[in-house]
This record gives structure tokens, sequence and C-alpha cells, in this order.
């Protein structure tokens, strides 16, 4: 029965080396859905930022009338 012991033994280390693996794997892809949270957060700031800047350039429809100025309105539309 030390046979037997040792089965017990070695069987619940075994089963808790597999607890501890499984845990491992969800804290790291719990850690990485936190990162791409976070990257996700500061895009969409970006993204905001971006529209707050460029809006008022988008409603600017104002031009001189005249081919320079609807030429430069046009690659200014273009590099956009």
């Amino acid at each position: 029965t030390y046979v037997s012991s040792y089965y017990h033994c070695f069987s619940g280390a075994q089963k808790a080396e597999t607890a501890a693996n499984r845990i491992c794997k969800v804290l790291k892809v719990n850690q990485e859905n936190e990162r791409l949270m976070e990257e996700y957060e500061r895009l969409a700031s970006d993204l905001l930022e971006w529209i707050r800047r460029t809006m008022p350039w988008l409603e600017s429809r104002v031009t001189d009338n005249s081919l320079a100025g609807v030429q430069k309105k046009l690659e200014e539309y273009r590099t956009y």
C-alpha cells in the first residue's frame, strides 16, 4: 500500500499542476484582453481628436471663386 500512497500523492500533484496551468492560461488571456482594451481606448480617443480637428476644415466651404482657389481646395482635399 506504499504504492497506493505514492499513486494518490502523485495523482493529486498532477491535478494541482493541471489546475495551475489552466489558471496561468486564463490570466494570460485576461492580460491580453486588458492590453487590447487599453489600445482600443487609445485609438478611439485619437480618432475622436482627429475628427474634432478635421471637422472645421470639412465644414469650410469658402473659396475665392477663382481657378487657383478651386485648385488649391481640390489639392487640400486630395492630401486629406
